[in-house]
């Protein structure tokens, strides 16, 4: 494993303990990319890639299929006649539109557990990451040389390194003594095992660098890349709920609001929440 950890942030914690020696005898659970994923992967590849092509591996997903049709005919893609066909989907929303939304569509459902004993957590682990999918799409869509799909898809895997602390925390209950002890340890660890989870599934370097940053939400930034776009969709989620908080303060936020998008104005959030509602059903495995 290529990523380092701090192994002294939390040492009085058992299950910190456990699971890092387990991530250093790279023994830990990791979860696996659905095969549709990599199949649309795999299609893209091919230079010679067609629309028909990569229809025929989303077709082997019907629920894929179906919320990809509902993305298309949602009112921020939709056009006069509505599709009902994937291929008609993929022609609308273009090749690799289409496959960021249907990596973010399979992935939403890494999140989902049939454990009694952790499914509130990992639910809650899920929302955030929707909500700051959504909110990563629709800031995106505001600004130059950041793609909203590629958005969409940092803002939904920045979290994904909770799982395997979720899974293990479950299957060994008995390493943690509080729900506090098993969110510092999910806070703390998240960031290494998204990297590791990330880098196992040959992603880009620039999730890696959302999924490193991810604690890092007072840092200084030179450009506005899709980390900084992840952290700010953070940040403006946590103030919708979180009224204390001004993120004016944020250097992040200044330096969107440099680049013509200012999230302290309550008019950004009128404008895009139609789109970010409709995505966050889509993601959450709702219809549109």
């Amino acid at each position: 494993m290529a990523t380092e950890i701090n192994n002294t942030e939390i040492t009085s914690n058992d299950l910190y303990q456990k699971i890092y020696q387990e991530i250093v005898a790279e023994d830990v659970f990791l979860p696996v990319l659905p095969e549709v994923a990599i199949s649309m992967r795999r299609a893209l590849n091919n230079p010679d890639v067609t629309i028909n092509r990569l229809a025929e591996e989303i077709k082997k997903d019907q629920a894929v299929s179906a919320k990809l049709i509902q993305v298309a005919n949602s009112a921020y893609y939709a056009r006069a006649v509505p599709v009902d066909t994937i291929a008609g989907a993929v022609s609308r929303l273009g090749l690799f539109t289409t496959y960021n939304l249907a990596m973010a569509i399979t992935a939403s459902n890494l999140f989902h557990t049939n454990s009694d004993y952790i499914k509130e957590k990992m639910e809650q682990t899920h929302t955030q990451s929707v909500q700051t999918s959504s909110l990563s799409h629709a800031i995106a869509g505001k600004l130059s040389g950041i793609d909203p799909e590629k958005a969409l898809l940092h803002g939904l895997f920045a979290n994904i390194g909770e799982i395997p602390v979720l899974v293990y925390s479950n299957e060994n209950p008995e390493l943690f003594a509080s729900d506090e002890e098993l969110d510092d340890t999910t806070r703390n660890l998240r960031g290494p095992l998204g990297e590791w989870i990330l880098g196992s599934w040959q992603f880009e370097p620039d999730f890696i660098e959302t999924v490193r940053e991810l604690n890092q939400l007072d840092r200084k930034i030179e450009k506005v890349n899709y980390s900084a776009v992840t952290s700010a969709a953070i940040l403006l989620n946590r103030s919708i709920f979180e009224s204390e908080l001004d993120i004016q303060q944020y250097a992040i936020i200044q330096h969107l609001k440099e680049a013509g998008v200012d999230l302290t104005n309550h008019y950004f959030i009128q404008e895009v929440s139609d789109d970010v509602a409709d995505l966050e059903l889509v993601l959450s495995g709702k219809s549109i």
